[in-house]
């Protein structure tokens, strides 16, 4: 979406408003080099962002749309992965503990049996 949108914005004005911009086609000529400049954006590298900005301040506020929403996705993926490696870990723990309180309860009922007979007199 927004790299059709500035693809059209700024693309298509290379020639005329952004023309002293040289680097104007090489960013968004085309569709192709608009995703890969918002890709560039995504990672705070704002080369293709300040020029557009300075000639057109109005292009600031999608832009800075685009940072935050791809920013925010981007820190649920990561948030994502962590919180599912977390629970993968507290799950194979609470195996890990079952298993222990099972086998104690095991040599438990192992040690009474043998108290019982012990204890048992008449055998």
């Amino acid at each position: 979406g927004f790299a059709i949108f500035f693809t059209e914005l700024v693309g298509n004005e290379c020639k005329s408003t952004y023309s002293a911009w040289r680097y104007c086609e090489s960013y968004y000529g085309s569709l192709l080099m608009s995703m890969f400049t918002f890709f560039e954006i995504m990672t705070l590298d704002l080369g293709g962002f300040r020029p557009v900005v300075t000639t057109n301040p109005l292009t600031a506020l999608p832009l800075l749309v685009f940072i935050m929403v791809a920013s925010l996705g981007l820190m649920n993926i990561v948030m994502g992965v962590i919180v599912e490696k977390v629970l993968e870990a507290a799950r194979s723990n609470a195996e890990k503990l079952a298993k222990e309180q099972e086998e104690k309860h095991r040599l438990e009922c192992e040690l009474l049996g043998e108290l019982f007979k012990e204890a048992d007199a008449d055998g």
